[in-house]
């Protein structure tokens, strides 16, 4: 009997994932005016001495579970950190109940140049459907913070909600939008043959006699 060796090749198969972005006011590249924006603050920070929230009315391209959420902001004073919450619409147009509330730390100073900043949400169960409206909202988490969120440079323009006051909130249609997107959870979108492995099959053949 003597041993006979051939090779198979078989490819490696792996599934491929990529997020997809269910709303954005970003430009290409993630790009967005590093210069101008809104205010958020707690009421004993020494520039305005107010609180104020900020919040953009939003809608998903798609539905889906939502995976992280990315925001240009830039930091004065106080407590370098955000409240970011996503609330339901109310039948009259407005911040309905709380949905999901995170926290947003160690934004870029001012006069910064700066990638956004990436909160990742998952495990999700945050399902944002195409036919709702939303709330994307960011606040002070205590009296010291002076922060600012940075506009879009797309020209994008949406209902803005500010507050003077906690709780005291004001509406405004098409104002320039500030800069932030949402994407969803990373689902499988294709099969890609990553590599061709070698595998060794030995048999036997019989010798003759």
């Amino acid at each position: 009997m003597r041993a006979i060796s051939s090779i198979a090749f078989f490819a490696l198969i792996v599934p491929v994932t990529q997020a997809q972005t269910l709303f954005s006011t970003f430009g290409p590249g993630n790009s967005y005016i590093q210069n101008v924006g809104r205010s958020f603050s707690g009421a004993d920070n020494s520039i305005t001495h107010i609180h104020s929230d900020l919040g953009w009315q939003f809608s998903t391209t798609t539905s889906d579970y939502a995976r992280s959420i990315s925001l240009a902001t830039r930091y004065w004073e106080g407590t370098n950190a955000a409240t970011v919450r996503i609330h339901a619409n109310t039948i009259d147009d407005r911040m309905g109940a709380i949905l999901g509330e995170w926290q947003l730390n160690n934004m870029p100073f001012v006069n910064a140049s700066s990638p956004p900043q990436t909160i990742d949400i998952a495990p999700s169960h945050l399902f944002l459907s195409s036919t709702e409206k939303y709330w994307l909202v960011l606040s002070p988490p205590d009296s010291t913070l002076y922060a600012a969120w940075m506009d879009n440079n797309q020209g994008i323009t949406g209902r803005m909600a500010w507050s003077n006051g906690v709780n005291n909130f004001s509406y405004v249609n098409n104002m320039p939008m500030s800069a932030f997107s949402i994407s969803s959870v990373p689902e499988p979108s294709s099969l890609v043959a990553l590599s061709l492995v070698p595998v060794v099959l030995r048999r036997r053949k019989k010798s003759a006699n």
